[in-house]
C-alpha cells in the first residue's frame, strides 16, 4: 500500500483518501472505466510527462479496464501531491489577491424622480 496513514472519505462526492487532514487523491468509476482525481491542478502539470498517452483533463487521469494505471505511476503521483501538501504557501500573486473594498456612496435620491437638476 502506498500510503498505509491515509483514511477514507468523501470528497466532492467521490471516493477520496486523506492525510493528515488533507484529501490527497480521490477515484470514480463510469461504464467506460475509471478516473484518478490529485484534487489539485498542479500535480498533473507536474508529471505531464509521465502521462504522455494517457486520457486526462485538467483535473483528472483516466484509465480503464484494460489499461490500469500502473502502481509506479500511481507511487509518483501521490508523491507529487504529497510535495505539494508539504510545500510552504506562496503569497497570493497579484491576480489572487484581495482587493480592499472601496465603499461606493449611493447617488442623492431626487425627490421627484427626475434625473434633472
Amino acid at each position: 500500500m502506498a500510503l498505509p496513514s491515509a483514511e477514507e472519505c468523501l470528497s466532492y462526492g467521490l471516493p477520496a483518501f486523506r492525510l493528515e487532514g488533507r484529501v490527497i487523491a480521490g477515484f470514480a468509476a463510469t461504464a467506460e472505466g475509471g478516473s484518478y482525481y490529485p484534487f489539485s491542478g498542479l500535480t498533473l502539470r507536474t508529471l505531464a510527462a509521465d502521462l504522455e498517452g494517457w486520457s486526462r483533463t485538467r483535473s483528472a487521469l483516466h484509465f480503464t479496464e484494460t489499461r490500469p494505471l500502473p502502481e509506479v505511476l500511481v507511487r509518483k503521483l501521490l508523491a507529487a501531491r504529497r510535495a505539494e501538501l508539504a510545500a510552504p504557501k506562496r503569497p497570493p500573486t497579484a491576480s489572487r489577491r484581495k482587493r480592499p473594498r472601496t465603499r461606493v456612496e449611493p447617488a442623492p435620491r431626487r425627490r421627484n424622480g427626475s434625473s434633472r437638476g
